[in-house]
């Protein structure tokens, strides 16, 4: 049986797990040597100094405390 609160959970939970993996793939990234100014394709936030390491850290923690968050049963579906 469809439950739509389950889907837009579901779905809900699935793009903060996205927007933490762009968001650690690019710390990585920087970090580790990955990206130059020599790459090519788009420029990354981190590499560029659009963004600062500590600053991709703090997003990293945002978006994995709502990924958490948003993964918890409401009392409604616990059933």
């Amino acid at each position: 049986m469809f439950n739509q609160k389950v889907s837009i959970l579901a779905a809900t939970t699935t793009l903060f797990l996205q927007i933490l993996s762009n968001l650690a793939n690019d710390y990585g990234d920087s970090v580790h040597g990955a990206d130059s100014g020599q790459r090519a394709g788009p420029q990354r936030a981190v590499q560029s100094g659009q963004v600062t390491a500590a600053a991709m850290q703090k997003g990293m923690g945002l978006f994995a405390a709502l990924a958490a968050l948003s993964d918890l049963k409401p009392p409604d579906l616990a059933q």
